[in-house]
């Protein structure tokens, strides 16, 4: 999990804490998201510059304001979504978003039985008004891609050129910029092929040689790859796993461009640093290393 994905599910527990909670320990938080009490003060002092009190904890209120204000959630976010179909209709139906402070303003579609109608009470227009419609409501920046993957780019770049600055994509392709525009792309299905193929590689378990390799090459080196390999070496140790699966060191497996060091295992590419190595290995590794073990 990511820093920034690690503060949103910090803030998500503290939402759900009792309203006369007052303080709450980092050994507490970390164990309700799954991260280490190491991580959990890291992430405070890093991003937050907050520390604990000996013995007492964080403050809880101050902490998700703190929270709110750091992830943009402390004011209105303004959307609209691009496809009144069925995707974009259940992601404008999810509450949380509601008290999260992020409004759906309108959608806008091209099929002319959609237009003309509401979804949870935003109105949805034709794809040709996003233009004025983004003049006139000028707060709105961010869309949301939720079309069919042969009209996503068409749909995308026309939104650019209107004025959207950031796009969540959903649809199953990966869209082109002209501009500095920021853009998260969801894969609907993703973690299923994943959940999957690990349930398929139960069939592996007696399976040796299982090779878990780590880039050394000089991108990777500068990012810290030399503690990753000590740090994940140790635990392998401690988690008696170096019977059947070897680590082992690799020149660059061409993933230069993303941040940390890069990891391979099975079929997939992974990215830590040393400062997660840890929390990677528990949450990440470790069920299909004790799979292979």
């Amino acid at each position: 999990m990511s820093k920034i994905g690690r503060l949103g599910r910090y803030l998500e527990v503290i939402e759900k804490l009792s309203i006369d909670r007052a303080t709450i320990s980092s050994q507490e938080l970390a164990a309700l998201v799954g991260a280490t009490p190491s991580t959990v003060r890291q992430d405070f002092h890093t991003h937050l510059d907050k520390k604990g009190k000996s013995r007492v904890g964080y403050e809880v209120a101050l902490l998700r304001s703190t929270l709110l204000k750091l992830l943009g959630m402390d004011k209105e976010n303004h959307v609209v979504v691009l496809g009144s179909g069925k995707l974009g209709r259940a992601l404008a139906g999810y509450r949380e978003f509601g008290r999260r402070n992020i409004r759906f303003r309108a959608f806008f579609d091209n099929a002319g039985d959609k237009v003309g109608k509401e979804v949870d009470g935003a109105p949805v227009y034709h794809i040709s008004k996003l233009k004025d419609f983004l003049r006139i409501h000028t707060e709105v920046k961010l869309a949301i891609v939720a079309v069919p993957a042969e009209t996503a780019q068409e749909v995308a770049s026309f939104a650019e050129d209107c004025g959207i600055e950031a796009f969540w994509n959903f649809s199953p392709v990966l869209l082109e910029f002209k501009g500095d525009v920021v853009v998260r792309n969801e894969y609907i299905g993703e973690s299923l092929y994943h959940l999957i193929y690990q349930m398929k590689n139960r069939e592996m378990k007696g399976d040796s040689n299982m090779e878990l390799m780590i880039c050394v090459g000089s991108s990777c080196h500068l990012k810290g790859s030399e503690d990753v390999v000590k740090i994940l070496k140790q635990l392998m140790e401690k988690e008696n796993l170096n019977r059947n699966v070897t680590l082992k060191g690799s020149f660059c497996m061409g993933n230069c461009s993303d941040s940390g060091v890069t990891v391979h295992w099975g079929d997939d590419l992974f990215k830590t640093t040393p400062e997660d190595a840890q929390e990677f290995f528990y949450k990440t590794l470790l069920p299909s290393l004790k799979l292979a073990g």
